[in-house]
């Protein structure tokens, strides 16, 4: 028997799931007729598709990637009741991840800040992670290794902007890393190919940034 409030629930989402439709109805006879304010129309499509926090896309993306180490030395005692051994979860690790860092000159160090801040909050639930940073212009222009609990990026480097250098260096240093997060202002066109491996770009500065391989986030300020 359906519980009362899962039934209300259930109505609710129904309801907001029609009025959300007779608003993209309404809107887009509107913007036909060319009645619809630009204003208005940014903001219908905030209500309609609403964007997550920067923070909360870039934590789950690193969960996503993480690597979970299960142990049959100690079982799963969720299911010894029902009889059955399964493997309880050990650890989760991300062994090692690749930051690209654009120091074109764009990207700020309160950005620069902000994002390493978040970045290590969200590592300290997986020990032993390995960050290898790279810095990039037209070329790297840097490199270096840090752990969660030296965690300091700065801006080195200077002059245009180039997203291929990064990805070849992972490459030619055969580095194997469970993830690339690429901090951008995200002016530049020029790309590499798509890489075996996760991506995730941040950029400090278009909101519409769209590289044609991996997953983008706009990181707000105001947030």
């Amino acid at each position: 028997k359906q519980d009362k409030s899962d039934k209300n629930s259930n109505t609710q989402k129904q309801q907001e799931q029609n009025w959300k439709l007779t608003l993209s109805g309404a809107a887009q006879i509107a913007k036909a007729q060319g009645k619809l304010p630009a204003g208005l129309d940014r903001m219908i499509q905030e209500i309609l598709q609403p964007k997550l926090p920067w923070r909360e896309i870039l934590s789950r993306f690193i969960t996503e990637n993480a690597k979970n180490d299960y142990t049959w030395t100690q079982p799963n005692k969720r299911y010894l009741y029902s009889g059955l051994y399964l493997p309880s979860l050990k650890t989760a690790t991300l062994g090692t991840i690749s930051v690209i860092i654009d120091t074109s000159g764009s990207v700020s160090q309160k950005e620069l800040d902000t994002f390493a801040s978040e970045l290590q909050s969200i590592l300290h639930i997986y020990p032993g992670t390995e960050i290898q940073v790279v810095y990039v212009d037209t070329k790297v222009a840097a490199t270096e290794t840090i752990d969660i609990y030296d965690f300091k990026l700065h801006a080195k480097g200077g002059g245009g902007t180039d997203f291929k250098p990064g990805f070849e260096y992972i490459e030619k240093e055969t580095i194997q890393p469970s993830c690339v997060i690429y901090f951008t202002d995200g002016w530049c066109s020029s790309f590499p190919k798509e890489p075996d491996y996760p991506t995730l770009w941040v950029s400090t500065d278009r909101a519409n940034f769209k590289p044609p391989f991996g997953e983008s986030i706009y990181m707000e300020q105001r947030e």
